[in-house]
């Protein structure tokens, strides 16, 4: 029941009993969170589908005794094959309020009155999580692991990372929560997912500027996006520009497959295969607008597939079956 995310940058992790810190808490305006979810039920979605969106701070709001911020969703890259219709902001309307004290920051949907938790961040190891990410209706039992202190934009920050039904986690899960800015999955999104799909946060930004990506905390586990899904002023006009500069078919292949770049890209294009785990498996640098790969060693499963260009760096799921 649990996928690997893809990362990439420059973050520094050290133990967090080496290293003290002051609380982070959410942040109360000029926010974005860029999300990626993907579908590769080779059944159901042969040749995979890929839907992004952003949550953003809209305004705050008084309810009661209590201070919110309001969170609105966008599409920002729809779906293309319409199998991932699942694929979609979970919630498309929601208030957080953040308890500073106790370090607990509460999910309240715009049309109810029941406020649940969303992230506790004074959880000990051994605890178990509870609230709006719980999924422990449906058997999956989420227990904090491991407590990190990672360094973003200047200040240290607790990571949380939770073993799933007594499985300890390895490097590339997607199961960690990092104080101030959400799960690794997502801002609201599961922890965990089935193999068939993942929801990844792409970004995170606070006034115009990236202060987060997947990979600045575990470069070696490969993948990396561009800053552009969390701009707020970007159309979805140049959302698709940016996607559909590159092509690759077909996905899924037996390990022979085309990667189609436009002539928009600046040449060369560095070309990296990683494994679900992390592992760098294959790199070639690409001259020509039409390359065709051949990896005749991969075995079937899910692959990460990275393109590294002068502008931007752009990953994508590819399937070998």
């Amino acid at each position: 029941m649990k996928t690997k995310f893809f990362i990439f940058s420059v973050f520094i992790l050290t133990s967090f009993a080496a290293k003290a810190q002051q609380y982070i808490p959410f942040p109360d305006s000029n926010a974005v969170w860029g999300i990626e979810y993907g579908c590769f039920d080779v059944t159901q979605c042969p040749n995979g589908d890929i839907v992004r969106w952003q949550y953003y701070i809209s305004k705050d709001t008084v309810i009661g005794p209590h201070n919110y911020i309001k969170i609105n969703s966008r599409i920002t890259s729809p779906s293309t094959t319409g199998c991932c219709a699942l694929g979609m902001p979970y919630l498309t309307c929601f208030l957080l309020r953040s308890d500073t004290l106790s370090r607990k920051v509460y999910l309240l949907e715009c049309d109810s009155t029941n406020e649940k938790l969303l992230y506790n961040f004074s959880m000990n190891i051994g605890d178990t999580l509870k609230g709006f990410l719980s999924l422990q209706d449906q058997g999956l039992i989420h227990t904090l692991y491991s407590i990190d202190s990672v360094l973003i934009n200047g200040n240290y920050r607790k990571m949380y990372h939770f073993e799933l039904n007594q499985i300890p986690p390895t490097l590339c899960d997607i199961d960690y929560i990092i104080e101030g800015i959400g799960g690794i999955a997502g801002l609201i999104e599961p922890i965990s997912f089935a193999e068939s799909s993942s929801s990844t946060l792409l970004c995170y930004s606070e006034n115009g500027n990236v202060i987060y990506t997947p990979g600045d905390a575990f470069p070696t586990c490969g993948g990396s996006v561009s800053n552009i899904w969390c701009d707020p002023t970007v159309s979805i006009t140049d959302f698709n520009n940016i996607i559909n500069n590159i092509s690759i078919y077909p996905n899924p292949s037996f390990g022979s497959f085309t990667i189609e770049i436009n002539n928009n890209i600046k040449f060369p294009v560095i070309a990296q295969i990683y494994h679900s785990l992390g592992i760098k498996l294959f790199e070639i640098e690409l001259k020509n607008s039409i390359n065709t790969i051949n990896l005749p060693f991969l075995g079937e499963g899910f692959y990460f597939l990275k393109l590294k260009t002068e502008d931007y760096l752009f990953t994508n799921k590819i399937i070998i079956k």
